[in-house]
């Protein structure tokens, strides 16, 4: 359900979104987290994060920023991917208390790592991420962020730590504020791939006069 793709990452619909214009930013090579990616991805994932912010203010809503980086067995492979759900704005006062009672609940303490940075990329909270975690060896955290809301904020388990982070946060976070607490686990909101792919080749038409440019390399000098 790709609908966008850049030099080193790319958008796509997940299965099981929590509404239409729920996607995900995800490395084009295979990355365990977004504190792990090299900068010139981060940069682009940052452009990413913006166009989507200027495709979600056109239909009246803000983007949750979230990502989950926890190691699920001993021998289980992670993939990093930054999840992005809009939220209506005049639901924005309520986003900020709906973050820190869910955070409460589940006992998650959350480090501000910047003030929001706007569309200055060199200080988007993803590369405060990458500079606070960066020295673990596969660090587990999660990563939260509404611009203009919630600072870009991580809570952290330590290395070695039997800390465990809650599988469905950031979508309880979303699903309390927008009223729809039955979409919370993906599995009950998957949809026939023939209606997964109609939603998004809607997205792509929607997101098309946002989409970030694209070096093209395909037209390099032939031999003589």
């Amino acid at each position: 359900l790709v609908s966008s793709i850049g030099n080193s990452a790319y958008l796509a619909l997940p299965k099981g979104g929590i509404n239409a214009h729920h996607v995900q930013i995800i490395p084009i090579t295979h990355e365990g987290c977004f504190a792990d990616l090299p900068e010139e991805t981060l940069n682009e994932v940052v452009k990413y994060k913006n166009a989507l912010k200027l495709l979600y203010n056109e239909i009246g809503c803000v983007p949750i920023f979230f990502e989950r980086s926890v190691l699920l067995g001993k021998a289980a492979q992670r993939h990093a991917y930054l999840e992005v759900i809009p939220i209506p704005a005049t639901s924005m006062h309520f986003i900020k208390e709906a973050f820190e009672n869910e955070a409460k609940r589940v006992k998650l303490i959350f480090q501000t790592l910047v003030p929001d940075a706007g569309s200055d990329s060199s200080r988007d909270g993803l590369f405060a991420l990458r500079e606070t975690v960066q020295s673990e060896e596969n660090p587990q955290y999660f990563y939260f962020e509404v611009p203009n809301v919630v600072s870009a904020s991580v809570h952290r388990i330590p290395p070695n730590s039997q800390g465990r982070l809650p599988l469905q946060f950031g979508r309880q976070v979303a699903c309390r504020i927008l009223g729809c607490p039955n979409r919370v686990h993906w599995k009950e909101c998957v949809l026939p791939y023939a209606q997964e792919a109609e939603l998004a080749e809607r997205f792509k038409k929607e997101f098309n006069p946002f989409d970030i440019p694209v070096d093209d390399d395909s037209d390099d000098d032939e031999s003589e």
